[in-house]
């Protein structure tokens, strides 16, 4: 019988225990704002091989595709040694600055110490958006863009976008539609206005 009791106590407190993890987690989605920065408690990917513990003679960081974003890197200093941590330092650095949706640090030779290589994927945040032409509903664009005011966008999604946007035409009987997308800046740093262009052509 108290054998019982125990094992009955012990299960009750674990599905407490799980409870609150869950409810903990839950948390910290809800009050994770549209287009904030990714949680910096995930580590950012880094490749450092053989050359841990080598002096940084230099810190570069290459931004993917024509968009730019503040790449300042202050928190590694010329003259340390590269470390998992340097690497992860300055990455959650960049990624703090909401300017990118991405970073991947990388070691390379250079001389007789080592480089320290941040390739970033630099984003954009939705100030608002329109549909110029399509034959459709803009809801129905939309819906099939899978993105809404706030959002982020990188160029390899605006790629995805004009994609999507050109299906939903052809299953809707345009099998001729073309899509540009298009965005264009504001007043507000790293915000843009996204415009989708839809030639639906014949049905």
């Amino acid at each position: 019988m108290v054998h019982r009791t125990q094992r009955a106590l012990f299960m009750l407190l674990l599905r407490a225990a799980v409870m609150v993890v869950w409810l903990s987690a839950s948390w910290r989605t809800a009050a994770q704002e549209p287009g904030e920065s990714p949680p910096l408690g995930i580590a950012p990917a880094v490749e450092l091989g053989d050359l841990v513990g080598k002096r940084i003679l230099e810190v570069e960081v290459v931004q993917a595709g024509r968009w730019r974003s503040d790449g300042a890197v202050r928190s590694v200093r010329v003259g340390e040694p590269m470390t998992a941590a340097a690497a992860r330092r300055a990455a959650r650095e960049l990624l703090s600055t909401g300017g990118f949706a991405d970073v991947v640090a990388y070691a390379e030779p250079l001389r007789d110490g080592a480089k320290l290589r941040l390739e970033a994927v630099p984003r954009r945040l939705i100030a608002s958006r329109r549909v110029v032409g399509s034959a459709l509903e803009a809801s129905e664009v939309w819906q099939a863009a899978g993105l809404t005011e706030h959002d982020e966008l990188t160029e390899a999604g605006l790629v995805q976008l004009a994609e999507r946007v050109g299906a939903v035409h052809r299953e809707r009987g345009y099998p001729r539609a073309r899509v540009v997308v298009e965005t264009r800046d504001t007043d507000e740093r790293g915000k843009v206005v996204l415009v989708v262009v839809v030639e639906p052509g014949p049905p």
